[in-house]
């Protein structure tokens, strides 16, 4: 129809238009307000009114439609006498006071379920509060619905007094009018008994928590600390704060605000900013429980993963084992060593390392100087201890590139390296230092004794491997179990004993190389002493590794999709990149200590240790 008026425009004006048609129901959604129906119908009936005006529309009965032919379908003979058709309602052609008036019987069922229903309901019941206070996370918000809700309240008391009618953007008194029914609310919900006792004058009746305070209900109905400050001058809320719980919502949603607000501040600084309003029960820890989950706040001071519960000792720490068969290997340093001893040499220096291997079943030591952390540098270490120790089956070392080359250069040297010489390298996960205690342990004491011994002098690499041996031989001197109790016996088992069959600091005994003793009755001698070292050890040793000296508790194990900040040390915590757990690899007792995680430059394997999972 609006096409064709457009294109007669030219030729003739077309001065009004009729539609008509036979459905009830769409000319009752037609001659409506398109608010009333759902979205649906709402948006085709405001189309249809743009282009025509509702009282242009009119019901004509379905035998009077001409439409209806076109609609239905006729065979050609019934088409040819279709006088409907062809020349429309008989009607038609008549003045338009004559026109039939067919009033709208629209089917009901049809119209309810495309009608928008909106219901609106005043309660003064506190559970609508609650639920909209669990709905949105924001107090701001919630203060603006209270308010809008109180304005339109307001609007239907006052309709025909237009000077008390508001208008325009909420004012603050407005909002804080909100935030004063919100806070009614949650004392009538959580106060309750304690209200009733002082409205009826029983305040000696109440709980010593509350019996400090000196509370008072103010005129507003609202509870007040009465406290010992009403002769200061300040205002009456700093004064007379008001009351509220320490585990309830809106205390959490007004703590979230006044963080934000604040530009977060600390748990104190956070409890005087809400001490000028309001008196929470146990604030620091109703304010800690929101502040911790603060994400940005923990950006800058991330809280690490609790460790989890200390594994049990693999079996290559608690059996026999032959001195050095099985040790952890571990680098320290850089030390100044001195080109040599000369006119203008002392000045000369140059780096070393200190490689330290420690037996994993005797806690042995043996110590090498390197010049260097490369992958040449210990392999030749390793060639030397293996030569004046023995074969070594198993190495545990961190993933350093010199350890990780190393393993790599062997197994590329030698076809089956690892079945050919013995020797098994075992990595543990990246920037896990706790997953191999004794190398660690090793490095600590070797650089004590140096710091103590050396200090600030500087040695020439035959000086420096002479105190490194010193230091070895005092290290392996050391006791494995407590002194005996008899006061006589000044004896205790070291790790000397199982390298020599002796601590390698000793008192000075008497000689008796003269004595005669058969060659039969010198082999049984070593080899009972040599079982004595290993029952002794197995008495009095073992024992001591049956505690966890930390580590005690068991938590949950990191769940797959957990969100987590990467510790990396040697950055500030606010570029600590973010990831997310894709794998865990629990142990055989089923607790997880590492896992892998993805971020934005790819996969990493990590300690649960140096992981801070977001507190969402």
């Amino acid at each position: 129809m609006a096409s064709v008026v457009e294109a007669l425009k030219p030729f003739h004006s077309v001065g009004q238009v009729f539609a008509w048609s036979d459905s009830s129901v769409t000319l009752t959604w037609i001659k409506s307000c398109p608010s009333r129906w759902k979205t649906f119908v709402a948006n085709r009936v405001s189309h249809i009114q743009d282009i025509i005006p509702p009282e242009s529309w009119h019901h004509v009965r379905t035998t009077d439609n001409p439409a209806d032919c076109g609609s239905r379908g006729l065979l050609p003979h019934d088409l040819v006498n279709q006088t409907c058709w062809w020349n429309g309602p008989v009607w038609l052609s008549r003045p338009a006071e004559s026109w039939p008036k067919s009033a709208l019987e629209p089917e009901r069922d049809i119209l309810h379920d495309e009608e928008r229903i909106t219901v609106l309901v005043v309660s003064n019941d506190s559970s609508l509060l609650e639920s909209l206070m669990e709905r949105f996370s924001s107090l701001r918000t919630l203060q603006r619905i209270i308010a809008y809700c109180r304005r339109f309240a307001n609007n239907a008391k006052n309709q025909k007094v237009p000077s008390k009618l508001l208008s325009g953007p909420l004012t603050p008194p407005e909002i804080q009018q909100g935030l004063l029914v919100l806070v009614r609310c949650v004392q009538q919900h959580s106060f309750a008994e304690e209200a009733e006792k002082i409205s009826n004058n029983l305040s000696n009746s109440l709980p010593k928590a509350f019996r400090k305070l000196a509370p008072f209900m103010d005129d507003a109905g609202l509870l007040r600390v009465g406290g010992r400050l009403s002769r200061a001058s300040l205002d009456f809320d700093v004064k007379h704060p008001l009351l509220l719980p320490r585990d309830h919502r809106l205390t959490f949603l007004l703590i979230d605000e006044y963080h934000k607000r604040f530009m977060h501040p600390g748990v104190q600084t956070l409890h005087n900013l809400l001490a000028q309003h309001f008196w929470i029960m146990s604030p620091k820890r109703a304010i800690y429980a929101v502040v911790s989950k603060c994400l940005r706040c923990f950006r800058v001071r991330p809280l690490g993963a609790p460790a989890p519960f200390m594994g049990d000792l693999p079996s290559y720490r608690i059996n026999q084992l032959k001195a050095f068969s099985s040790a952890a290997v571990d680098f320290g340093g850089p030390f100044d060593i001195a080109l040599g001893r000369g006119r203008g040499r002392n000045n000369k220096t140059y780096k070393g390392y200190v490689c330290v291997f420690v037996c994993t079943a005797t806690k042995a030591v043996h110590i090498e100087l390197a010049t260097e952390l490369s992958s040449d540098a210990f392999l030749a270490a390793l060639r030397r201890f293996v030569s004046r120790r023995g074969r070594c089956c198993r190495l545990v070392s961190d993933q350093g590139k010199n350890f990780v080359g190393a393993s790599n250069i062997l197994q590329r040297l030698v076809k089956d390296a690892a079945t050919h010489d013995g020797i098994r390298f075992e990595f543990n996960p990246p920037g896990s230092p706790h997953f191999s205690g004794l190398a660690e342990a090793g490095i600590k004491a070797v650089k004590t004794h140096l710091s103590r011994v050396i200090g600030n002098q500087r040695l020439t690499y035959e000086e420096f491997s002479t105190v490194l041996s010193q230091v070895e031989a005092l290290l392996n001197s050391r006791p494995l179990t407590p002194l005996s109790s008899d006061p006589n016996d000044l004896s205790a088992l070291t790790p000397g004993h199982f390298l020599t069959t002796e601590p390698l600091s000793i008192v000075p005994e008497e000689d008796l190389s003269d004595v005669r003793v058969g060659p039969l009755q010198r082999w049984k001698l070593l080899q009972k002493m040599h079982q004595d070292f290993w029952s002794k050890w197995s008495k009095e040793y073992m024992h001591t590794l049956q505690q966890r000296m930390k580590w005690h508790y068991k938590h949950p194990n990191v769940q797959v999709g957990t969100l987590v900040l990467v510790v990396n040390e040697q950055t500030s915590p606010m570029k600590w990149p973010l990831g997310r757990i894709i794998d865990t690899h629990p142990g055989s007792d089923g607790i997880c200590r590492v896992v892998t995680v993805r971020t934005a430059t790819g996969l990493y394997k990590r300690p649960v240790v140096k992981l801070c999972p977001i507190p969402l």
